[in-house]
């Protein structure tokens, strides 16, 4: 059911950036999509210069703050990438390349944004 729902969701909506960035996560390096979204979530959140929308997000799911959300995140998800910043940058051009998939961020993305999101998420989970 959930992944009718959600697949009703992107057929109305599209998706936004960490679906997208997910896929290399899921080609090369043989994380569950669902999961390489997971991973990548929270940085992309933090990456909004605008939070309004976030802080509304986060009230529904009755949170007060973006940490209580990354607590949650980090309590779900433990796992090791073994990533290199030569792929990160490789990742990130091919993505930012692909304007289609850019689209549905309400903000400008830049390539650096792209950059920040998949350093921060990965970096770490060596």
């Amino acid at each position: 059911m959930a992944s009718v729902l959600g697949g009703i969701q992107i057929a109305q909506n599209g998706t936004s950036l960490p679906h997208g960035m997910g896929y290399p996560l899921t080609y090369f390096k043989g994380l569950p999509h669902g999961l390489a979204n997971g991973v990548l979530t929270v940085e992309y959140l933090k990456s909004f210069n605008n939070q309004s929308k976030i802080e509304r997000m986060l009230n529904i799911l009755g949170l007060g703050h973006l940490e209580e959300l990354e607590e949650i995140f980090g309590r779900l998800i433990d796992i090791k990438i073994n990533i290199t910043e030569e792929e990160i940058y490789e990742y990130s051009n091919s993505f930012f390349m692909n304007k289609g998939k850019l689209k549905n961020h309400p903000e400008e993305v830049k390539f650096e944004d792209i950059v920040s999101i998949y350093s921060k998420s990965l970096l770490m989970r060596q």
